[in-house]
């Protein structure tokens, strides 16, 4: 080669120089190259030059005349070689993708900040495009599907293809309802695998105005929260001494009995409150007598109903049971052997000491 480079206007205009300014030549190229890039750029080049590669690529920062630094994509390959290989003639072009650069920056940017939060959601999110295609999967969905796939070798699954890989009982988790309907904007239910774990599964659509994009499935396990919300409720509706239902559950419990009569005449039921049901307890037991005589009575109570029957105690030494699908005669006859029982029972209240 010559050495000797011809170069048209926009050359020169995407390095700050007017038309005839730039000398067209080598140095004035290299020079404009970014000396963080210099290196790269010169050994893609000597690669290529060389017959390394079939075509020479670069992008790079280059240095505009007035100190402004932009960003180009350089290409160009060797058009022409002598009878050992040597290159004679090379061609190529330059241009300047400083605002495409900016562009794919921000993408970057929005895939890093995306790639962190699926890393970080306390839980597993699928992202399928318009066409029902796997999009973004993240670990923890993998491993909440039974899946132990490396979450990039999903990418591309079609919807079927992902739910016959993970079987029926996990594909009824990404049901898809129809987002053209009204009400299946957004669609959120619980769901409890074989194991006793309660799943919530958000489904949510992709939508601008009328068109549906893709959709999203949000899994969390929320078992620990669920089993808290059992025990706060529990505490909530339980006598705390007894461990038998409280006033408030009992009485939630009677309004849904008489709500049931009043829709069913046929059905019976049978209130047994303290004057009747525990006669023998106020003629045998001395008054506050303590918790551990509570208890005991509680335990007689609770172990002498049938399975359908509710009994609380509601407050002091005042217990009622509310019996159910019973008739009154029936009813009387099982009050009178829970008394008789209470009545013919002790118990250990202290120091040894027994009341009857």
């Amino acid at each position: 080669m010559t050495g000797e480079n011809r170069c048209n206007a926009q050359w020169a205009r995407i390095l700050g120089y007017a038309p005839g300014e730039a000398a067209p030549n080598f140095a004035t190229w290299d020079t404009n190259i970014h000396p963080g890039d210099r290196d790269r750029v010169h050994a893609a080049l000597d690669a290529h030059l060389r017959g390394e590669t079939r075509q020479y690529h670069a992008t790079y920062r280059m240095l505009r005349r007035d100190g402004e630094t932009i960003w180009v994509l350089d290409r160009g390959r060797v058009v022409a070689r002598d009878e050992s290989g040597m290159p004679l003639r090379a061609a190529g072009t330059l241009a300047d993708i400083t605002e495409r650069h900016a562009v794919e920056l921000a993408l970057d940017a929005e895939r890093l900040r995306l790639t962190t939060l699926l890393q970080r959601f306390p839980g597993g999110v699928l992202m399928e495009d318009a066409t029902g295609r796997v999009t973004i999967v993240n670990r923890g969905m993998c491993e909440l599907l039974g899946l132990g796939d490396d979450p990039d070798a999903l990418q591309g699954l079609t919807h079927e293809a992902l739910c016959a890989r993970i079987g029926p009982q996990r594909a009824a988790w990404l049901h898809v309802p129809d987002a053209r309907r009204d009400g299946e904007r957004r669609r959120s239910v619980e769901l409890t695998d074989g194991d006793g774990r309660t799943f919530e599964i958000d489904w949510v659509p992709i939508m601008r105005d009328d068109a549906q994009l893709g959709r999203v499935w949000l899994v969390r396990d929320v078992s620990d929260r669920k089993q808290r919300e059992t025990m706060l409720a529990t505490l909530a509706s339980t006598d705390a001494l007894t461990a038998l239902p409280n006033r408030r559950s009992f009485m939630s419990s009677l309004e849904a009995a008489t709500a049931a009569l009043r829709s069913n005449p046929g059905r019976q039921g049978v209130l047994a409150d303290r004057h009747r049901l525990f006669q023998a307890r106020q003629r045998h037991l001395r008054p506050c007598c303590g918790d551990r005589v509570l208890c005991h009575v509680a335990s007689l109570i609770r172990n002498g109903l049938r399975q359908q029957d509710v009994a609380a105690r509601l407050g002091g030494e005042e217990f009622s049971a509310l019996l159910l699908a019973v008739g009154l005669e029936d009813a009387r006859l099982l009050a009178d052997r829970l008394r008789a029982r209470i009545a013919e029972s002790s118990a250990e209240i202290g120091e040894g000491a027994r009341t009857a």
